[in-house]
């Protein structure tokens, strides 16, 4: 559709959805890029721009749910506990994992900050309850910490045994284990 007569202005300004726009592209100061003072009557607001989409806002404050439980305080101790329950997709044949964030102003640091830690979910830490751990990994050889599941349990190796039940020892003098040569398994087998 061309403005004025002008087929020019209807070409430049048929991208976006306006007539008249100057093919130039140059303006000068305080003018729009669009030179909307000469489309006059032939083109409204209405018909040259989409409809903006309307904003709906969440009820209850956008929440998904509440926290689920209420900040408790223990009549013995004095300490405080929390727990958050974190929302997650259901797996195959209905599997979901039941997580939660909590919160107890007696515990110590830990991964998700001072007091908090993530329940519902195994995890292998090392353990420090007789001091800092080292971080020492040789590719082979003894580990200087020791491992444990979810803060319960040691962890140990599982080494691999020959024919006639003797531990496999690589050329170094070091035990082989069953996960692969040069790692030390974290899980025993029965």
């Amino acid at each position: 559709m061309a403005i004025d007569g002008d087929p020019s202005k209807a070409a430049a300004g048929a991208g976006y959805g306006l007539s008249g726009a100057s093919s130039q592209g140059s303006r000068s100061a305080g003018q729009d890029f669009f030179d909307l003072s000469s489309l006059g009557s032939t083109l409204s607001a209405s018909s040259a721009l989409p409809a903006a989409p309307s904003i709906v806002p969440l009820k209850e404050g956008g929440a998904i749910s509440g926290l689920g439980e209420k900040y408790n305080v223990s009549s013995a101790s004095g300490t405080g506990s929390l727990s958050v329950p974190i929302q997650t997709s259901p797996a195959r044949r209905g599997m979901q994992p039941q997580l939660a964030l909590q919160y107890d102003s007696a515990a110590g640091n830990s991964e998700f900050g001072l007091g908090w830690q993530l329940r519902g979910g195994a995890s292998i830490t090392r353990k420090t309850s007789k001091g800092l751990p080292r971080y020492h990994d040789p590719a082979s050889g003894p580990e200087s910490d020791v491992f444990v599941l979810s803060g319960m349990e040691d962890l140990v190796p599982v080494f691999k045994k020959d024919a006639s039940g003797v531990i496999l020892q690589d050329s170094a003098g070091n035990h082989v284990t069953e996960e692969s040569p040069g790692r030390r398994a974290l899980a025993r087998r029965d």
